[in-house]
């Protein structure tokens, strides 16, 4: 079945819905979903199988005020040829929103309605709010927006909140980005929001993507990321070709209240130009921990750098943790690597971080050439008192 150009909004007093196998294609084709005027205990959206093209676009509008007990939305086995998916606004308690097994191809840009992308985006989402046992998971996905300065997942312009026991995963996706000036995850926020707020138990969770060509940044956060509450952000287990940083924070980072943020890990085919873990402000933690560890480059270029914070707020701190960098540098004509060190760079810190530990580099006659482990806590380190030598006996 092939849906005319027609703009559609659906959903008004129903409890079910489903497309299967349907195509929209054209760039007059705009189809809403308005979750708010769902009816019922549980609601499910669902769309299996459809295929989208030359402009069509899939708005699924949330709505913090909607009668509906419960809602769940699929979006499964879809083709996504130059079309744009676009989740947008608060979604009421209980909201599940699965988007699984789909192909995305962007060669140009696709804006929503009433709102104007500045970049190519295969994703697109507006004011999204994942608030009170709700939960909203990319995976098996694969992403290939070949246009320049493009991105898999956009948050446009406003802060992507997640909060009360709530999760935002982006986990075991394919990108195949247009080049070194493409962007997998960028969020929006402003000089008055966070990019990023993770609050009351709730988690971002990044792992396990695989990324198959060089690009500018894998995360980006143009303005501040918050995490508090026991709440978390995690990036781990991902691949990818090269960077001019991994996890790009442009602003300050606030992580308090037995929260933590964690990346570790990954593999990068490539020294980061910039550093693997980039933040531009000030870091704050109050009893909550940092952690960049288990993270491995490969490269034939100089040492990486692991960790870069511009400055560091004079908050008492509780743990900054990087543990366990590899660096493995290929020799020219192969062979085994050398050991080389990780560098961590910190600048006007009002409390200096100072390595902790030992660095133990190994050899291997297969094509990892060195292991580092390196332990770096906020503050001074203990002095070491040297233990008491028996005599020896005659």
């Amino acid at each position: 079945m092939e849906y005319p150009e027609v703009t559609q909004a659906v959903g008004s007093g129903l409890s079910w819905l489903c497309y299967r196998n349907v195509t929209f294609s054209g760039g007059g084709m705009s189809l809403t979903v308005l979750t708010g005027a769902m009816t019922g205990d549980v609601a499910n959206v669902t769309f299996d199988g459809c295929t989208w093209r030359d402009g069509a676009v899939l708005v699924l509008a949330g709505s913090a005020d909607s009668a509906v007990g419960s809602l769940n939305i699929a979006v499964t086995g879809n083709t996504f040829d130059d079309a744009l998916l676009s989740p947008e606004g608060a979604f009421p308690p209980r909201t599940n929103i699965t988007i699984s097994g789909n192909q995305f191809t962007l060669t140009r840009t696709v804006s929503p309605p009433g709102l104007t992308l500045g970049s190519p985006s295969c994703v697109a989402m507006n004011e999204l709010w994942v608030a009170n046992h709700s939960a909203v998971v990319f995976s098996g996905n694969t992403f290939r927006p070949v246009a320049a300065y493009s991105s898999a997942i956009y948050i446009v312009d406003s802060s992507l909140r997640v909060s009360w026991d709530s999760l935002f995963a982006v986990v075991r996706n394919t990108f195949a980005t247009g080049g070194a000036n493409s962007v997998v995850v960028r969020l929006g926020g402003s000089w008055a929001s966070a990019s990023l707020e993770v609050l009351n138990n709730s988690a971002v969770v990044v792992q396990g993507n695989v990324v198959s060509k060089p690009l500018l940044y894998f995360m980006l956060f143009p303005w501040s990321l918050r995490v508090e509450s026991r709440s978390a952000v995690v990036f781990g287990g991902n691949l990818m070709q090269g960077a001019t940083a991994v996890f790009a924070v442009a602003s300050n980072a606030y992580v308090y209240y037995d929260s933590w943020v964690q990346v570790s890990g990954n593999l990068c085919r490539g020294s980061p130009g910039l550093a693997f873990a980039f933040l531009g402000g000030a870091l704050s933690l109050r009893n909550s921990a940092l952690s960049v560890s288990r993270n491995e480059f490969r490269s034939d270029t100089n040492t990486p750098t692991a960790l870069r914070i511009a400055d560091m707020a004079q908050r008492p701190l509780k743990r900054i943790d990087c543990g366990r960098l590899q660096h493995c540098e290929r020799r020219k004509g192969g062979g085994l690597h050398r050991p080389v060190g990780v560098q961590r760079h910190d600048s006007e810190l009002q409390r200096p971080m100072r390595p902790r530990g030992i660095v133990l580099p190994r050899v291997y006659d297969d094509d990892f050439g060195c292991r580092l482990r390196l332990h770096v806590r906020g503050g001074r380190p203990r002095r070491r008192v040297p233990a008491r030598r028996r005599p020896l006996e005659r």
